[in-house]
Protein backbone atom coordinates (compact mmCIF):
# COMPACT_ATOMS: atom_id res chain seq x y z
CA UNK A 1 0.00 0.00 0.00
CA UNK A 2 2.87 2.80 0.28
CA UNK A 3 4.00 2.13 -2.89
CA UNK A 4 0.68 2.93 -4.39
CA UNK A 5 0.55 5.69 -1.87
CA UNK A 6 3.56 6.86 -3.57
CA UNK A 7 2.77 6.35 -6.49
CA UNK A 8 -0.25 8.61 -6.48
CA UNK A 9 1.74 11.10 -4.68
CA UNK A 10 4.87 11.08 -7.90
CA UNK A 11 1.78 10.90 -10.55
CA UNK A 12 0.25 14.01 -8.78
CA UNK A 13 3.22 16.17 -8.62
CA UNK A 14 4.87 15.36 -11.83
CA UNK A 15 1.65 15.49 -13.59
CA UNK A 16 0.91 19.35 -12.27
CA UNK A 17 4.53 20.09 -13.45
CA UNK A 18 4.44 21.14 -17.17
CA UNK A 19 8.35 20.07 -18.43
CA UNK A 20 8.11 22.34 -21.55
CA UNK A 21 8.37 25.38 -19.78
CA UNK A 22 9.75 24.38 -16.10
CA UNK A 23 12.75 22.71 -17.11
CA UNK A 24 13.60 25.45 -19.26
CA UNK A 25 13.22 27.69 -16.67
CA UNK A 26 15.03 25.36 -14.36
CA UNK A 27 18.56 25.46 -16.53
CA UNK A 28 19.09 29.52 -15.29
CA UNK A 29 19.56 27.29 -11.72
CA UNK A 30 22.33 25.10 -12.80
CA UNK A 31 25.02 25.89 -10.71
CA UNK A 32 22.17 26.14 -7.36
CA UNK A 33 21.12 23.01 -8.16
CA UNK A 34 24.52 21.36 -8.77
CA UNK A 35 25.78 23.08 -5.42
CA UNK A 36 22.77 21.54 -3.22
CA UNK A 37 23.33 18.18 -5.01
CA UNK A 38 26.70 18.26 -3.76
CA UNK A 39 25.71 19.25 -0.20
CA UNK A 40 23.10 17.22 0.01
CA UNK A 41 25.09 14.13 -1.43
CA UNK A 42 28.38 14.19 -0.41
CA UNK A 43 28.68 16.60 2.88
CA UNK A 44 25.70 16.11 4.60
CA UNK A 45 26.18 11.77 4.19
CA UNK A 46 29.61 12.13 5.15
CA UNK A 47 28.25 14.16 8.66
CA UNK A 48 25.79 11.45 8.84
CA UNK A 49 28.20 8.46 8.56
CA UNK A 50 30.79 9.97 11.00
CA UNK A 51 28.32 10.36 13.84
CA UNK A 52 26.62 6.97 12.77
CA UNK A 53 30.53 4.88 13.46
CA UNK A 54 30.73 6.98 16.45
CA UNK A 55 27.58 6.67 18.01
CA UNK A 56 26.58 3.09 16.75
CA UNK A 57 28.86 -0.05 16.52
CA UNK A 58 26.22 -2.24 14.70
CA UNK A 59 27.49 -1.75 10.84
CA UNK A 60 24.46 -2.26 9.28
CA UNK A 61 22.64 0.46 11.22
CA UNK A 62 25.20 2.22 9.82
CA UNK A 63 24.53 1.41 6.39
CA UNK A 64 21.13 1.91 6.57
CA UNK A 65 21.63 5.44 8.16
CA UNK A 66 24.04 6.10 5.15
CA UNK A 67 21.47 4.98 2.48
CA UNK A 68 18.68 7.14 4.32
CA UNK A 69 20.82 10.41 4.20
CA UNK A 70 21.14 9.84 0.29
CA UNK A 71 17.35 9.29 -0.22
CA UNK A 72 15.52 11.07 -2.82
CA UNK A 73 14.23 14.39 -1.91
CA UNK A 74 10.64 13.37 -0.49
CA UNK A 75 7.68 13.45 -3.54
CA UNK A 76 5.55 15.64 -1.34
CA UNK A 77 7.96 18.33 -1.04
CA UNK A 78 6.22 20.63 -3.95
CA UNK A 79 3.14 20.96 -1.81
CA UNK A 80 5.57 22.45 1.02
CA UNK A 81 6.18 25.62 -1.37
CA UNK A 82 4.66 28.47 -1.81
CA UNK A 83 6.03 30.07 -5.45
CA UNK A 84 5.57 28.28 -9.05
CA UNK A 85 9.53 28.72 -9.55
CA UNK A 86 10.16 27.08 -6.06
CA UNK A 87 7.76 24.09 -6.66
CA UNK A 88 9.24 23.59 -10.43
CA UNK A 89 12.79 23.33 -8.55
CA UNK A 90 10.97 20.91 -6.10
CA UNK A 91 9.98 18.49 -8.40
CA UNK A 92 13.46 18.74 -10.77
CA UNK A 93 15.17 17.72 -7.22
CA UNK A 94 12.72 14.91 -6.70
CA UNK A 95 13.54 13.19 -10.44
CA UNK A 96 17.29 13.96 -9.95
CA UNK A 97 17.64 12.35 -6.38
CA UNK A 98 15.37 9.72 -7.39
CA UNK A 99 17.22 8.61 -10.41
CA UNK A 100 20.54 8.94 -8.79
CA UNK A 101 19.58 6.99 -6.00
CA UNK A 102 20.59 3.76 -7.08
CA UNK A 103 24.14 4.59 -8.75
CA UNK A 104 25.10 6.60 -5.36
CA UNK A 105 23.86 3.28 -3.08
CA UNK A 106 26.31 1.52 -5.71
CA UNK A 107 29.06 3.94 -5.24
CA UNK A 108 28.83 4.46 -1.28
CA UNK A 109 27.92 0.46 -0.57
CA UNK A 110 31.44 -0.25 -2.83
CA UNK A 111 33.82 3.13 -1.81
CA UNK A 112 32.71 2.21 2.17
CA UNK A 113 33.53 -1.40 1.56
CA UNK A 114 29.69 -1.83 3.04
CA UNK A 115 29.31 -5.19 0.11
CA UNK A 116 29.11 -7.74 2.79
CA UNK A 117 25.27 -6.51 3.54
CA UNK A 118 24.71 -7.58 0.04
CA UNK A 119 21.80 -4.77 -0.69
CA UNK A 120 20.16 -5.92 -3.61
CA UNK A 121 20.19 -2.62 -6.26
CA UNK A 122 17.27 -4.30 -8.37
CA UNK A 123 14.50 -3.26 -6.69
CA UNK A 124 15.72 -0.24 -5.75
CA UNK A 125 15.82 0.47 -9.77
CA UNK A 126 12.62 -1.34 -9.95
CA UNK A 127 11.36 0.91 -7.44
CA UNK A 128 12.65 4.39 -8.83
CA UNK A 129 10.99 3.40 -12.92
CA UNK A 130 7.71 3.06 -10.98
CA UNK A 131 7.58 5.89 -8.89
CA UNK A 132 9.09 8.55 -11.07
CA UNK A 133 9.68 7.11 -14.30
CA UNK A 134 6.91 6.28 -15.39
CA UNK A 135 4.75 9.25 -13.91
CA UNK A 136 6.91 11.14 -15.95
CA UNK A 137 6.36 9.30 -19.52
CA UNK A 138 2.92 9.55 -18.52
CA UNK A 139 2.74 13.08 -17.69
CA UNK A 140 5.29 13.81 -21.24
CA UNK A 141 2.98 12.03 -23.52
CA UNK A 142 -0.09 14.01 -22.08
CA UNK A 143 1.64 17.10 -22.16
CA UNK A 144 2.65 16.72 -25.78
CA UNK A 145 -0.27 15.09 -27.42
CA UNK A 146 -3.18 16.24 -25.68
CA UNK A 147 -1.80 19.50 -23.77
CA UNK A 148 -5.47 20.87 -23.54
CA UNK A 149 -6.79 17.63 -21.72
CA UNK A 150 -3.74 17.82 -19.26
CA UNK A 151 -4.29 21.70 -18.81
CA UNK A 152 -8.40 20.86 -17.81
CA UNK A 153 -7.15 18.24 -15.68
CA UNK A 154 -4.59 20.03 -13.43
CA UNK A 155 -6.85 22.89 -12.99
CA UNK A 156 -9.72 20.56 -11.81
CA UNK A 157 -7.66 18.47 -9.52
CA UNK A 158 -5.25 21.68 -8.35
CA UNK A 159 -7.54 22.69 -5.56
CA UNK A 160 -7.75 18.82 -4.06
CA UNK A 161 -4.09 18.10 -4.39
CA UNK A 162 -2.99 19.29 -0.78
CA UNK A 163 -5.73 17.25 0.41
CA UNK A 164 -5.06 14.33 -1.29
CA UNK A 165 -1.32 14.54 -0.87
CA UNK A 166 -1.70 15.41 3.39
CA UNK A 167 -3.64 12.13 3.38
CA UNK A 168 -1.40 10.13 1.70
CA UNK A 169 0.93 11.40 3.83
CA UNK A 170 -0.15 10.79 6.82
CA UNK A 171 -1.12 6.83 5.69
CA UNK A 172 2.73 6.61 4.92
CA UNK A 173 3.44 7.64 7.57
CA UNK A 174 1.35 5.61 9.81
CA UNK A 175 2.58 2.58 7.78
CA UNK A 176 6.35 3.18 7.47
CA UNK A 177 6.57 4.11 11.05
CA UNK A 178 4.67 1.70 12.53
CA UNK A 179 7.23 -0.72 9.73
CA UNK A 180 10.03 0.90 11.70
CA UNK A 181 9.00 0.58 14.85
CA UNK A 182 8.29 -3.35 14.90
CA UNK A 183 12.26 -3.95 12.79
CA UNK A 184 13.55 -1.43 15.40
CA UNK A 185 11.98 -3.28 18.41
CA UNK A 186 13.04 -7.22 16.75
CA UNK A 187 17.24 -6.15 15.90
CA UNK A 188 17.12 -4.44 19.53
Amino acid sequence: YGMVALFVLSLLNTFNFNFKTSLKEQTLNRKRILLNLFIGYTLLPSIQLILAKLLIHNSSLQLGYLLASIAPVAIVAPQFVSTKEQKDLSVVYILISTLMYPLLCLFYIHVLSFEGFSVHILPIIKDVTLLTIIPVIFSLIVEKFAPLIKTKITSTIKPITPLVNMSLIGFLVFIYFGSSFTKTNLAE
